[in-house]
């Protein structure tokens, strides 16, 4: 069974995540999901499977956006075993259940989902990991990686759990969370002197809200809080306009170096 992977990633981990299952999966194509969002083209595979961090306990906000207004452009008839692989620190709250939902309302049956545990790299609540926080996590995200990858080779069928209160958090809390989010970078971001105007973060953010005015990045309205341009920046430009934990994550572990803009 051929396979391809559609990963969502920020700081790097979920796309370490999607690479090392392609490495085991027949070197499986991975396809970056913001990719697809203004150029939804793509032929899939016999088994499909989703990558991705858990954002405030829920999957992203391109994911959503992703699976409830691009994937019906896709052929699906191919398909016959789709899974789900989230990256988390303490839990993955109902990131995997609202995401099964959400393919279910496309007529898609989520197979399978499974999680791997990293370092928790949202600064405004956590601290960034040290190179020994770091080397554990890895050490063992890579044998969960391993177990992930016999599990789909054998086609193993483990739909997610569904923690309590889905249906209050899909309902009411949801929404509320997203808007929040797409307000974040507006909100949250100033650039301060170190910047030089490498144009990094505005190469590498996922959804495009980051803008380039007078050599200094701008923030839309359109973030997905994946802190991709804190962690990344090699100047640590990017600070927060409130107080914070500290440290920055530029991962390079996960050897994740993608940019989506000229």
């Amino acid at each position: 069974m051929k396979h391809t992977i559609l990963c969502f990633s920020g700081t790097g981990n979920s796309y370490y995540v999607a690479s090392k299952l392609a490495e085991g999966l027949d070197n499986a194509p991975v396809v970056m999901i913001p990719d697809l969002m203004e150029n939804p083209q793509l032929e899939l595979t016999e088994a499909v499977g989703f990558v991705f961090p858990t954002h405030y306990f829920l999957p992203p906000v391109m994911i959503v956006e992703f699976i409830e207004q691009v994937i019906h452009h896709f052929d699906w008839s191919a398909v016959q075993y789709c899974y789900a692989v989230t990256t988390k620190n303490l839990t993955g709250g109902w990131a995997q259940k609202i995401v099964e939902i959400l393919l279910h309302n496309q007529g898609i049956a989520l197979a399978y989902t499974s999680s791997v545990r990293f370092a928790n790299t949202y600064i405004p609540l956590f601290t960034a990991p040290n190179i020994l926080q770091i080397e554990f996590y890895y050490k063992h995200a890579d044998k969960k990686i391993a177990k992930i990858i016999q599990e789909l080779t054998s086609e193993t069928i483990r739909p997610p759990y569904r923690p309590p209160f889905t249906r209050m958090v899909i309902e009411n809390h949801m929404s509320n969370r997203f808007e929040k989010t797409l307000r974040f970078a507006a909100d949250s971001f100033l650039v301060t002197n170190a910047c030089d105007g490498c144009e990094l973060c505005y190469r590498i953010c996922p959804s495009g809200t980051i803008t380039m005015v007078d050599e200094k990045p701008t923030f839309g309205l359109t973030c997905t809080s994946c802190l991709a341009c804190y962690h990344r920046c090699p100047k640590e430009a990017i600070v927060f306009n409130r107080r914070v934990s500290s440290g920055h994550y530029p991962n390079v572990e996960s050897n994740f170096d993608k940019e989506y803009r000229e």
